[in-house]
Order: C-alpha cells, then sequence, then structure tokens
C-alpha cells in the first residue's frame, strides 16, 4: 500500500506538470488573440496533447482502488 501511495504522489506531481503546460498554452493562445486583434497572419499556439493527462489520470484511479482494496483487508484483518 505504501508503493501505491508513492505512485500515487508521483502522478499527481505529474498531472500538475501537465496542467501548467496547459496553462501556459493558454495564455499564449490568449496573448496571440490579443495580438491578432491588431494585426493579421499569425499562426496559432500548438494545443498541447490531453493524452498524457488522460493516462495520468487513469493511472491515478487505479492506484486509488489498488489502495482502497489493501485498506479494507488491512482493516478487516485488524478487527
Amino acid at each position: 500500500m505504501e508503493k501505491n501511495l508513492e505512485f500515487l504522489i508521483d502522478c499527481l506531481e505529474d498531472l500538475s506538470s501537465e496542467q501548467q503546460r496547459f496553462q501556459l498554452y493558454q495564455k499564449a493562445l490568449q496573448k496571440q488573440s490579443n495580438q491578432n486583434q491588431q494585426s493579421s497572419g499569425m499562426k496559432p499556439p500548438m494545443e498541447p496533447s490531453r493524452f498524457d493527462s488522460l493516462l495520468i489520470n487513469q493511472q491515478m484511479d487505479i492506484y486509488c482502488n489498488q489502495i482502497n482494496f489493501f485498506s479494507k483487508i488491512a482493516l478487516q484483518n485488524y478487527f
């Protein structure tokens, strides 16, 4: 269970990094949108893939389910 908690913490850090990357994209898109209103011909920034975030979320779900499973077993053995 301890290892699953460590993995979950790692996933949370990875998810935070993905969110920061997407926020930077949104800021760049907003900045360009403001500049496009003044002049035309600029290409929009490339949207980051959301696939990594989906994988991280799925992995976190698996770790949470495993932690839940092991916790139930530990509590049943305790009582």
